[in-house]
C-alpha cells in the first residue's frame, strides 16, 4: 500500500508498506499538492500534482519517469485523478475528461498503439539542456536517483475523451481500463447531477437514459462486466456494462446513503484484473 501524509507546518511524506505492514520506503514530497496517486501495472506508483506533473516512481520511491500535462489543461485546474493499470484519467476544472497513457514497452506490459507513439519521444534526462545531473524542482531530497537514471517524456500523448458537457463535477465516477474495455480504450461511467449515467470514451458520450437515479456511488466488477450503482434513495442496482439500456440484472433496497454528499463526489476506479 501507499499513502501521502501531510499536516499544516509539516512536510508531506510518502510511505510505501508491504501488505504485512512492514515499511518498504519513505520519502519527503516537496513538490506541488498531490491531486491523486495510485499504482500502475508492474508496481509503478503514479502521482499527479496540481502543477500538472505526473511522476512515475519505483517501489523504493525513486523517480523513473516524469510526464507533464499541457499548460492549457493545467490552467483549467485538475479536479479529479483516477490512476488505472495503464495510465491516469484526469477531470479538469472545466469538467472535461482526459487520459494520459503511462506505460512503456520495458515495463513488461504491452502498451496500446497510441501510447507507443507517445513513448517513442522519450529521451534520457541527462541529455536535456540544463539538467546537468540534477532536475530542479523534483523535491525528493538527496535520495533521488541521478538524472541519467530517469526518463522525461516530452509532449506526452494526451487523449481527450468525448465532451459530455458536464455541468459540474461527477456525483460518482468509475473508469474501465483499456485492457478490459471492448473498444481498446478507457471508458468512463459518470453519474450526473441530472440523475442518469453517462458512458464516455474517445468516440462518444452516450446517455444511458436511466430513471432509477440520481446515483451517489458506482462500482465496477474486477472483470469490468458489471456495474453497481447506489441511488440517493438507497436502492442498489446491478447492470452489465454493455447493457445499461436494459432493465437491471438485480436490485435491492438499502438504507439511504445520507453520509454521501453530492458536493463531495465518491470516486472509485477499476484497477483490478480478473483473478485478483
Amino acid at each position: 500500500g501507499t499513502g501521502a501524509v501531510s499536516a499544516p507546518g509539516v512536510r508531506t511524506q510518502l510511505h510505501v508498506r508491504a501488505s504485512s505492514g512492514n515499511a518498504i520506503a519513505s520519502r519527503a514530497w516537496e513538490r506541488a499538492r498531490v491531486v491523486g496517486l495510485g499504482w500502475l501495472e508492474s508496481e509503478k506508483l503514479a502521482i499527479l500534482s496540481e502543477d500538472g506533473s505526473v511522476c512515475i516512481l519505483s517501489v523504493s520511491l525513486e523517480i523513473v519517469r516524469e510526464l507533464r500535462l499541457p499548460d492549457k489543461l493545467v490552467a483549467e485546474g485538475l479536479a479529479v485523478c483516477v490512476v488505472l493499470p495503464s495510465g491516469v484519467l484526469v477531470i479538469s476544472g472545466m469538467h472535461r475528461l482526459y487520459y494520459l497513457p503511462c506505460l512503456q514497452a520495458h515495463d513488461g506490459i504491452s502498451a496500446p498503439a497510441s501510447a507507443a507513439a507517445a513513448t517513442a519521444r522519450v529521451f534520457s534526462a541527462s541529455t536535456a539542456s540544463g539538467l546537468n545531473g540534477s532536475t530542479p524542482g523534483l523535491g525528493l531530497g538527496s535520495g533521488s536517483p541521478p538524472a541519467r537514471d530517469r526518463e522525461l517524456l516530452v509532449d506526452p500523448l494526451l487523449v481527450a475523451l468525448a465532451d459530455a458537457r458536464l455541468e459540474g463535477p461527477p456525483r460518482a465516477l468509475v473508469v474501465l481500463d483499456q485492457s478490459l474495455s471492448p473498444t481498446g480504450g478507457v471508458r468512463a461511467f459518470v453519474a450526473t447531477r441530472s440523475g442518469t449515467i453517462l458512458v464516455i470514451d474517445e468516440a462518444e458520450s452516450a446517455d444511458a437514459m436511466l430513471s432509477e437515479g440520481p446515483f451517489c456511488a458506482l462500482a465496477l466488477a474486477p472483470t469490468g462486466r458489471l456495474l453497481a450503482a447506489l441511488s440517493d434513495s438507497g436502492n442498489l442496482f446491478v447492470w452489465p456494462t454493455n447493457g445499461l439500456s436494459r432493465p437491471p440484472l438485480t436490485s435491492v433496497k438499502l438504507s439511504p446513503p445520507s453520509s454521501l454528499s453530492p458536493a463531495n463526489p465518491f470516486v472509485t476506479n477499476s484497477s483490478m484484473r480478473p483473478g485478483e
